[in-house]
């Protein structure tokens, strides 16, 4: 619990004001050391309407605590009299050197909270590009990774009722997927983590990356979102009553399908280190464990009442796009061009990882970079993805460098 440390003592205050119980999970998970910027919180995104997940990092922070605990009038006045019971007279002058400077991924481990959080995402972000005229995902070289078209289910009606028939079959398994779909509204890694161990302080390095991927994926989910503008369920049916409330953003694609497609694209590798060009294809081909609990998840959405179908596969299509050219960029391998319609996912029924292999069979396009990747990716990102490399929990024990929030 955040409470063991002083840090994540400060994060629970600030988590307040993303609506409380989506930061406090994100605090929970790094021990007190504020290791993971949020890492729930920017889940929040998932549950809670998008963007004000993405804040959920500054509530993290904790602007305002101190050494041993909270700010308070109390314990401001209290520092105001030490300081001057101690102080012995002083003429302005410097008395001390501050530290070294440092910079890299040192300097960026010094930096608490938001302000890291703004570096890194800055960093993470800029090898993305979303064109909101099309709703297609390209690098920042203008490679374009992912072209999307999305259904009309105003006009298709015999395909809105495909989607509709398997919206009411997967109702039947709301009481059993109940505490499940809850707990994902505003937390997906600790299902990945009970897998392949993931922990505030052995694995400080690719917690941290995987939340900056949470952040970047939702980022580009809602633009894609806000670009093709899919009524959800419910607005075509009453019938559908969903367990939880209904964002007020589009149905397609489905962010918690992108995001925890994302994450287990990027964990397979670091956990696996299988850099082959279409390492994603190749796991979900044989249902890796981690591909199978990102499946469950997007499911779960379609099960709550929430997303078609179809939306997990735009979602599960677009966060396989983002975590292989994460993986490729700072490895220096090439990323791929991918398609993906409705009219492809149409056919192959329920949200099922083999339908997904098989779509992402017909969809992918190879086609080379157009430069050197590995330029792409800024020098602290790349140190970044080093240190999480090198501390795959299955294999050692972490290297004991400083966190990095």
């Amino acid at each position: 619990m955040a409470v063991l440390g002083v840090q994540g003592v400060q994060g629970v205050q600030g988590v307040q004001g993303v609506q409380g119980v989506q930061g406090v999970q994100g605090v929970q998970g790094v021990q007190g050391v504020q290791g993971v910027q949020g890492v729930q919180g920017v889940q929040g995104v998932q549950g809670v309407q998008g963007v004000q997940g993405v804040q959920g990092v500054q509530g993290v922070q904790g602007d305002g605590g101190h050494a041993g605990g909270l700010h308070s009038t109390q314990l401001a006045v209290a520092l105001a009299a030490t300081r001057d019971g101690i102080q012995n007279y002083w003429d302005g002058k410097p008395s001390r050197s501050p530290s070294e400077q440092v910079s890299g991924l040192k300097q960026l481990g010094r930096l608490a909270g938001y302000p890291q959080t703004a570096v890194l995402d800055a960093m993470i972000n800029g090898l993305f590009r979303v064109d909101m005229s099309d709703g297609s995902l390209s690098t920042n070289d203008g490679l374009k990774l992912l072209t999307l078209t999305a259904p009309d289910f105003r006009t298709d009606t015999d395909a809105l009722e495909y989607q509709l028939a398997h919206m009411r079959s997967a109702a039947d398994l709301r009481y059993d997927r109940l505490a499940e779909i809850e707990v994902q509204l505003t937390d997906i890694l600790s299902f990945f983590g009970a897998s392949t161990f993931l922990h505030g302080e052995r694995t400080r390095w690719a917690l941290t990356l995987l939340a900056a991927v949470l952040r970047l994926t939702s980022r580009v989910a809602m633009q894609i979102k806000f670009t093709f503008n899919v009524a959800r369920p419910v607005e075509y049916a009453h019938q559908i009553h969903p367990l939880i409330q209904t964002p007020t953003h589009g149905s397609w694609p489905s962010a918690h399908a992108a995001e925890s497609f994302a994450v287990a694209t990027v964990l397979q590798f670091l956990t696996e280190g299988n850099g082959a060009s279409g390492f994603a294809e190749t796991a979900i081909g044989q249902e890796h464990a981690l591909m199978r609990i990102a499946h469950r998840i997007a499911d779960n959405r379609t099960v709550a009442g929430v997303h078609f179908p179809t939306d997990s596969y735009a979602g599960a299509c677009l966060g396989i796009a983002i975590g292989q050219h994460v993986v490729n960029t700072l490895e220096g391998d090439q990323s791929h061009t991918r398609v993906f319609s409705y009219e492809l996912a149409q056919a192959d029924g329920p949200f099922t990882l083999s339908g997904l292999h098989d779509l992402l069979a017909q969809g992918g396009v190879p086609k080379k970079p157009a430069k050197d990747s590995r330029n792409a990716a800024n020098k602290v990102l790349r140190q970044l993805w080093e240190k999480a490399k090198g501390e795959n929990p299955l294999t050692d024990y972490g290297d004991g460098s400083p966190p990095v929030a």
